[in-house]
């Protein structure tokens, strides 16, 4: 057992440390006693690897119909500006250097069931002999392929404010409340129009996103756990993209019905998701010297994030060129931080996260009625035997940024 002595020398030991809240509560402040003008910089770089396998629905089961591989290397710039004591304006600009995806066949396939289909988009025959012959076949998705993508991201701002601070009153936690507004200033991405290494395709979606959040910690020693909560309500802009934009029978069912007259756009365009997500984790302090402003820790975190059904980009749309009907799903992962402050000005910070989806499906439209289809309805790939879905589905997360202070 701990004498008294040492246990008089831990418990000074722990509150040698002072409240500095965990970088999830973080806020810029101005006009404090101490401090008449807060700002913070965020400079950083992120690197993003998604595999996946897109099975297809057969009378045999599930089959795979392609490989999936996304890579992303992008910059980040973000800015905290301290409007009064513990109220934030923040603002945020993504440059995407590359987003690539590539669609490979599957290990022991010949080829994909993509590459060839009996019948089209509305799902008559093209040819009475082609099950038996391959005669007539029509190119659904073309694998192996590729799809190039970049460019600047949207622009994000908004207000955070500190209804708690622990680095005034130590008896309390540190509790944030905040808004974020993602602007839909990216160009609009268009699935339907061919990409190469040469001419990347945009990545706007052209949807307002906004934000709600809470988020709270409590510095309790060398330990600094937090929790945070957000919800995402999307808001389709005008102009967002529509495949009726290009209402081709090659990729529609029924392009007929494109018209505002039997389908509104609202109800043949972008249906974006919704999202929330959790996460619950913990700082811990390995060293630190306070007068010096110097701190060493290690940030340890679970999260869940829901992602609702919809009908937008995702991992088949450049495979088949046009917003698919999205099933709802889950992720879960985890992440591991390194936080290194030097001196007083600057903090770097580097992490590494994995990620996993839950099994969903790609595609999925519905038909609609007899007498007035669904115009974005594809029996190649909507109608039960036919449909995409993803499986096995991992997102690693690489991140390193520095933060300077002012």
């Amino acid at each position: 057992m701990f004498s008294p002595r040492v246990a008089a020398i831990v418990g000074s030991f722990l509150l040698s440390f002072n409240a500095a809240a965990a970088e999830v509560t973080r806020i810029a402040s101005s006009f404090d006693d101490d401090n008449a003008f807060g700002m913070f910089i965020d400079v950083g770089y992120e690197r993003i690897q998604h595999q996946a396998t897109l099975m297809r629905e057969s009378a045999q089961g599930d089959q795979p119909a392609a490989q999936y591989l996304q890579t992303e290397n992008r910059l980040k710039l973000d800015v905290r500006i301290g409007l009064w004591q513990d109220l934030e304006f923040h603002f945020g600009l993504p440059l995407m250097l590359n987003q690539n995806r590539r669609w490979r066949t599957p290990s022991g396939v010949d080829t994909s069931s993509l590459n060839a289909s009996c019948v089209g988009a509305d799902g008559h025959s093209l040819d009475p002999n082609c099950t038996q012959t391959g005669a007539g076949t029509q190119l659904v998705g073309n694998v192996p392929s590729d799809g190039y993508r970049g460019g600047l991201g949207n622009l994000t701002f908004g207000l955070a404010y500190a209804m708690l601070n622990q680095d005034r009153d130590n008896s309390k936690p540190m509790w944030l409340l905040g808004i974020d507004y993602e602007a839909p200033t990216a160009d609009k991405l268009d699935s339907s129009v061919p990409t190469s290494g040469a001419n990347r395709g945009p990545i706007g979606d052209r949807v307002h996103k906004y934000t709600f959040f809470t988020a709270l910690s409590r510095r309790q020693g060398i330990l600094d756990p937090y929790f945070k909560a957000q919800y995402t309500l999307p808001v389709k802009a005008g102009g967002a993209y529509s495949n009726c934009d290009h209402p081709s029978p090659t990729s529609l069912g029924y392009p007929q019905n494109c018209s505002p007259l039997v389908f509104p756009s609202g109800q043949t365009g972008m249906q974006p998701p919704h999202r929330a997500a959790v996460l619950i984790g913990t700082e811990l302090v390995v060293d630190e010297k306070v007068k010096e402003h110097q701190k060493v820790s290690f940030d340890l975190r679970g999260e869940a994030r829901y992602i609702s059904s919809g009908r937008y980009y995702n991992e088949a749309s450049d495979l088949l060129g046009k917003l698919l009907a999205t099933e709802a799903y889950l992720q879960f992962g985890g992440q591991l931080g390194l936080n290194v402050q030097a001196a007083e000005f600057a903090i770097f910070h580097a992490t590494a996260s994995l990620l996993y989806s839950t099994a969903h499906g790609l595609t999925g439209e519905a038909y609609g009625n007899s007498q007035n289809p669904n115009p974005n309805f594809d029996a190649r790939v909507d109608s039960p035997g036919n449909r995409l879905r993803l499986v096995d589905s991992y997102v690693l997360v690489l991140g390193a940024d520095m933060t300077f202070s002012f």
